[in-house]
């Protein structure tokens, strides 16, 4: 009877702590941004937009920096000739900042078409970003065909290392948006309208992202338990 009660107990912990550990996992700062790409009149250059940035409850709070993966379909040679990036106006005019951007181009066989890019302070801003409709990211191509191409905006969670699409809070909290909340878009050209009908897209709920953290979190709690539960049979 005495183990019954410790393993009761012991359940009521566990359940206590789970709740705890979804609660922290569920999307806080920055809010669930999500992103687009948007073709602009000049068929040269593409738009990166953000909607959904917040303060996550916390007064002052918003993003202040941001990574982004996006790949190249593969009937475009690589590598690509120029693309350049100029950061939107929302983080340029962070105070302190010095906002910053860097492009690099993946490497390895399959990923060779994928590029990714990084907004970031050089200080801590006291003046983060909110909004919907916020401009990530200018960018401009070179040499475009002449029917153009969709952009695969990518979550990187199936890429090695650190490339993966996040925005980030003044805390350094990140968050990742799912496939599902990456719209692609037409870039360097005019797509045709079979492209533009293959363009990915579909908003999802908020707490699918904080799901898997939770379940890895519950279960550890649980491994955790057994352990416990073992030690409480020993004595």
């Amino acid at each position: 009877m005495m183990i019954k009660r410790r393993f009761i107990i012991l359940g009521a912990l566990v359940a206590l702590l789970l709740v705890a550990s979804m609660a922290s996992a569920s999307p806080a700062a920055p809010g669930a941004p999500t992103l687009r790409w948007r073709a602009t009149a000049n068929p040269s250059v593409a738009e990166i937009r953000a909607d959904g940035i917040t303060d996550g409850g916390t007064a002052g709070n918003g993003a202040i920096s941001w990574d982004v993966y996006f790949r190249l379909p593969a009937s475009v040679s690589m590598p690509y000739p120029t693309i350049t990036i100029v950061p939107g106006p929302a983080w340029t005019a962070m105070s302190p900042c010095s906002f910053t951007t860097v492009m690099s181009r993946s490497t390895g066989d399959w990923r060779a078409h994928g590029y990714y890019i990084s907004g970031f302070c050089t200080a801590t801003p006291t003046t983060p970003v909110t909004g919907s409709d916020v401009l990530i990211a200018t960018l401009t191509f070179s040499g475009c065909p002449a029917t153009g191409f969709l952009m695969d905006m990518d979550s990187g969670d199936d890429a090695f290392g650190d490339e993966v699409t996040d925005v980030v809070d003044r805390f350094n909290d990140p968050y990742f948006p799912s496939d599902a909340e990456l719209t692609d878009g037409g870039a360097c050209g005019n797509p045709t309208a079979v492209q533009l009908a293959n363009i990915s897209a579909g908003p999802v709920a908020p707490i699918a992202n904080a799901l898997y953290p939770a379940l890895a979190g519950a279960a550890a709690l649980l491994a955790v338990a057994g352990v416990a539960f073992k030690g409480m049979r020993k004595h």
